[in-house]
């Protein structure tokens, strides 16, 4: 387990499974100078779209979405509160706590490496000192509760002055946790036996892995009348925060890690257009049909539902799931593949 920090564009940082971004209410963009806005511009325009659907976020919490064109896994959004002399507990309980979220989002996730920028010292005002001891505090005190729980915290800074006020307080609060500079420079070197992931996998494997992740979710939600009326009541566009970590795996979660597995390879139509294949037909196919069907066209099928909920028509959360059509799919899938 390893807490530092370090002067980096935190837009840059490699092997990083969740990067944090200081936001605002609104989600949107921030000043051209501010790390939001450089966020924005190394995630790319989906981001901002994801957003504006998401709505807005309370000082002191948390959001998840895909990091897109980033090299992370995910972005965490959480609003920090502004600072004055005269109300400094209050705004020092919130910016704690826009630490745990965020640090409670990662694990929810399985992100066991993290980085930060300095929360609250931009626009909001904190003084440096008072938000780095802040922010130490809050990170220890989560640690404490969930041992274990990360491999890598960083604060990813914008200047060696303000990276060295930072590790002062690590340093004092976290010392075993606390990386020399020289350390962090020299890069370990890797198992004899170790084997990439992505080498190691072959594309049927992950995919597997992918229904096997999802399916019981799906399922679950197909045979709760609770949850499957939330789903035809709130779509993809809703601002209700009801059901939010379901929102998160059908929104954000599921067509990302749908991506990594290869299910999303831009051809879906032009596959079923090749086969004549009329894709609402699919819809009214049993289960015993749907375990008849070519993967490459069920494959097809569950990137158009993903493409059809990018444009804002909910059909996860609405229709499909709902449904059980992407239950049949991903079922259809795994007991072919396996």
């Amino acid at each position: 387990m390893r807490v530092d920090a370090i002067k980096h564009d935190i837009t840059k940082l490699e092997n990083c499974a969740a990067v944090v971004n200081s936001t605002n209410y609104f989600l949107s963009d921030g000043a051209p100078k501010s790390v939001n806005h450089a966020i924005h511009v190394a995630a790319g325009p989906r981001l901002h779209e994801v957003c504006r659907r998401l709505g807005t976020c309370n000082t002191g919490e948390a959001i998840t979405t895909d990091a897109f064109d980033m090299k992370a896994d995910y972005i965490i959004h959480t609003v920090t509160p502004s600072w004055r002399a005269d109300k400094s507990a209050k705004a020092n309980k919130l910016l704690s706590d826009c630490y745990k979220n965020c640090l409670k989002a990662a694990l929810i996730r399985e992100a066991r490496t993290i980085a930060f920028p300095s929360l609250g010292t931009g626009h909001c005002h904190f003084p440096p000192e008072m938000a780095a001891e802040t922010a130490v505090t809050a990170v220890k005190e989560f640690l404490d509760e969930n041992p274990g729980s990360f491999d890598a915290i960083t604060w990813s800074l914008s200047s060696k002055e303000m990276a060295d006020i930072y590790r002062a307080v690590i340093e004092r609060v976290i010392p075993n946790a606390f990386v020399p500079e020289e350390a962090e420079q020299v890069p370990d070197e890797p198992a004899a036996e170790d084997v990439s992931i992505e080498k190691a996998v072959s594309p049927d494997d992950k995919i597997v892995k992918f229904c096997l992740k999802y399916y019981l979710v799906l399922k679950l939600i197909d045979k709760d009348q609770i949850l499957k009326d939330w789903c035809r009541e709130y779509n993809a566009q809703a601002i209700s925060q009801s059901h939010s970590a379901l929102k998160d795996i059908l929104q954000f979660r599921m067509p990302s890690d749908a991506y990594r597995a290869g299910i999303m390879t831009g051809k879906a139509q032009e596959i079923l257009d090749e086969e004549g294949i009329v894709f609402d037909n699919l819809k009214t196919l049993s289960n015993d049909d749907m375990s008849k069907i070519d993967p490459a066209i069920l494959k097809a099928a569950l990137e158009l539902e993903f493409k059809a909920d990018e444009k804002d028509e909910g059909v996860l959360i609405r229709e499909g799931v709902a449904s059980g059509f992407v239950v049949k799919l991903v079922r259809a899938l795994y007991n072919m593949l396996r």
